[in-house]
């Protein structure tokens, strides 16, 4: 086998590996799992009135509520992933491919979510600022990995920055804006991916 046979095979493998990951069920199952835990702590918070955040804010059962919809939120598109790449044979490894992507989309994740915590320690006021640090952190992490990964991936990237800076004006409206970041612009890219792969 000529060499740039060889290498245009492993370039095809990773890319494939890739694409594994990205596949529409994943976005759409994460988008689902990000509407129901979003929608849940809407009902924790209750009335509007709520949005002011202030010493009655329900901070432990919504902590709960986050850490598990965050927890399905990374296992179910992962595990999914895992049984489709297994359907098509591909075997998905940490290779130098997948590494550079996980440092791409989790570095971004990473910094925002310990703001986020930090703001959680904060003293009053800071809880509305959560849901626009998060898409817009989010939002900088997926624009990123469009550029090494999923070009298509440029557009939700923006989106969900777009949204997270709204958040910033709207803070009353945060949470609701966080539900649309997170569960609906994942779900119309799940969507999109799906028929754009039968297509």
């Amino acid at each position: 086998m000529a060499p740039g046979q060889a290498l245009e095979e492993i370039r095809d493998m990773m890319n494939r590996s890739t694409r594994s990951y990205l596949c529409g069920w994943s976005p759409l199952l994460c988008g689902l799992v990000a509407l129901a835990g979003g929608l849940l702590v809407r009902r924790l918070i209750g009335s509007a009135d709520a949005h002011a955040y202030d010493s009655g804010f329900p901070i432990a059962p919504v902590c709960i509520v986050a850490v598990v919809t965050l927890a399905l939120g990374v296992l179910v598109p992962f595990v999914f992933s895992l049984i489709r790449a297994g359907k098509n044979g591909i075997a998905l490894s940490f290779n130098a491919n997948n590494r550079r992507l996980f440092v791409t989309l989790f570095l971004p994740v990473f910094i925002g979510g310990m703001m986020s915590i930090a703001m959680c320690f904060a003293k009053t006021g800071m809880y509305e600022w959560i849901p626009a640090v998060m898409l817009c952190f989010y939002g900088l992490a997926v624009t990123n990995l469009s550029k090494c990964s999923e070009p298509s991936l440029e557009w939700p990237g923006l989106i969900l920055i777009l949204i997270g800076l709204t958040a910033c004006f709207l803070r009353r409206y945060a949470l609701e804006l966080w539900i649309l970041g997170f569960g609906a612009v994942h779900v119309v890219y799940g969507v999109y991916l799906i028929f754009k792969s039968r297509g």
